[in-house]
């Protein structure tokens, strides 16, 4: 009897050292899985309180048409920053606002696909009228200037021609 005892005490010490096994393996799948939800967790809570999605909900993309206005119009300070404003935003802004409500412009501002393709047409549709106005100034230059500093802020997105 005492053999088969000791048998038994063997078979459920090897048991017991498996089953403690399978317990750290599950507890390290467990612990594994709650750190990496709580690095998901932390991840997503860094993202919407430092990024501009909580602070600026109102704030435009750098190609809108609204962020030009914004850039170029707000702080006039020298002859050239008028000029741009009045010669180059301005008659875009009107045939912006002209061929689309404030909605539309809002939702466009979410596919900068679309929108530069509507602020490159308005750029075309205005370029004329605009070299001109800028020719009667003596700043032409202003825009190539504009174009090149609007490429830079579109990250390479295909914008009409300086020329």
């Amino acid at each position: 009897m005492e053999i088969h005892n000791n048998t038994a005490n063997l078979l459920v010490f090897i048991a017991g050292i498996v089953l403690l096994f399978l317990l750290i393996s599950l507890f390290k799948k467990i612990i594994r899985t709650a750190l990496i939800l709580i690095l998901a967790a932390s991840l997503a809570f860094y993202v919407f309180v430092y990024s501009d999605i909580l602070r600026n909900p109102n704030k435009h993309p750098k190609y809108s048409i609204e962020y030009l206005k914004d850039k170029y119009c707000s702080q006039m300070t020298t002859h050239k920053d008028s000029v741009r404003c009045q010669d180059i935003i301005m008659p875009i802004y009107y045939d912006l606002k002209q061929n689309y409500s404030d909605e539309e412009l809002k939702k466009l501002e979410k596919d900068p696909v679309k929108y530069l393709k509507i602020l490159n047409q308005s750029l075309k549709n205005n370029k004329k009228q605009i070299i001109q106005k800028l020719a009667r100034d003596k700043e032409q230059q202003i825009w190539t200037e504009f174009i090149n500093d609007l490429k830079k802020n579109v990250s390479n997105r295909e914008i009409i021609d300086a020329k």
